[in-house]
This record gives C-alpha cells, structure tokens and sequence, in this order.
C-alpha cells in the first residue's frame, strides 16, 4: 500500500523524536517499525529519523554555525535567470544562420557571427546580450534550444522496409545447394541509407 507524501511526514515527525532520544538497542526498533510503517528502506529511514529536525552545531573557518536540518524542506532556485528571453531570441536567430549546428559547433561559431552580423543594420544587439552570448556554454546552449531542435526531428520517414511478400515470391537457395561451376549467380540486397 502505498502512502500519501503528508501521511509519511507525519510518520517522520513522530518517530524522529523519539529515535533521536533513544539508546543503540531501543532504535533498531523504532527503525523497523518505521520501515514497516512507511516502506522506505532502512538506510534511508535511519537518515531520515536521525536527522529531521536536529540541530547541528559545526565550528567553520573558526566560527560556531548552529543550523535546523529539516529533511522535508527544499531550496526554492535562488536569483533571476541568466539567459533571458532576449538573450533566447537572438540565439535562435544565430542558430537558423549556423545552419543548426550542434551545440559545440555552435559555441565556437558564436563570435564570428556576432562580427558577421554587426554590420547588418537590421540585427542589433546589447552589448549585455552580446557578452552573455560570448560567455554561454555548450550544454545551456543544447538546454536553450532543445524545443527547437525537437521541433525539428525528423521520425519515421525511412525507406528501407521488410521485404516478407517479396522474399517469399523468389526462390533462394542455401549455400550446398548453390551451382558453383557456372558463373553468374549474384544476390543483392538493397537498403536505403536515410539517417
């Protein structure tokens, strides 16, 4: 059965307490009636019930740091992003004159098509778009453009096909039985080479 995120929470907060006061022998108790209670493996439930709610005193570049683990709690993404739309935008336009290189490819092209097309007047450019675009890596610029790239792929157009209705209309012969002594036997089997 399995349980719903808030039930094993709360399963969490209450043996938590009591594991994290009990003796060696008292908590492998507490930990199998945990793990027969929520089904996560022991290794994890024994991290989950020593840690939930403790405070932690550590001694860093001299100075005493007391911090609250909380095991439920997550980190929401600090700060703006770096690649905006903007930044978005003139990429893609950058990718369509590359010819849809790959993202490697791309990256060392990038400065070369910023020269190339600063003369065009119809193409301007920030100069904080134009060092986000130098400063750009290879994976955020696959990252960036996947939905694009997706858009692109080619499936299922291939022309090679199994020829079961063909290859039972012609008779083919195993290789004692093929006639040796004459020339002039060839078998060709043809396959379409499309990506």
């Amino acid at each position: 059965m399995e349980l719903k995120m808030e039930t094993r929470k709360e399963l969490i907060n209450r043996f938590s307490k009591s594991y994290q006061k009990a003796v060696k022998s008292q908590k492998g108790k507490i930990l199998d009636t945990f793990v027969a209670a929520s089904g996560y493996t022991r290794h994890y439930a024994s991290y989950l019930l020593r840690y939930n709610n403790k405070t932690i005193k550590r001694i860093i570049n001299g100075r005493l740091v007391i911090y609250k683990v909380n095991v439920h709690k997550r980190k929401k993404r600090q700060g703006k992003r770096i690649y905006d739309d903007e930044v978005y935008k003139i990429l893609r336009k950058l990718w369509y004159t590359s010819y849809f290189l790959c993202g490697k490819l791309f990256k060392a092209g990038i400065p070369d098509y910023l020269i190339s097309l600063k003369k065009d007047n119809d193409f301007i450019i920030s100069d904080e778009v134009r060092s986000k675009l130098l400063k750009i890596s290879s994976p955020t610029i696959d990252r960036l453009l996947k939905k694009d790239k997706d858009k692109m792929r080619i499936k299922g157009i291939s022309q090679t096909k199994s020829g079961t209705s063909l290859i039972n209309l012609i008779p083919t012969k195993t290789f004692s039985e093929l006639d040796r002594e004459n020339p002039g036997f060839v078998e060709i089997d043809l396959v379409s080479h499309c990506g």
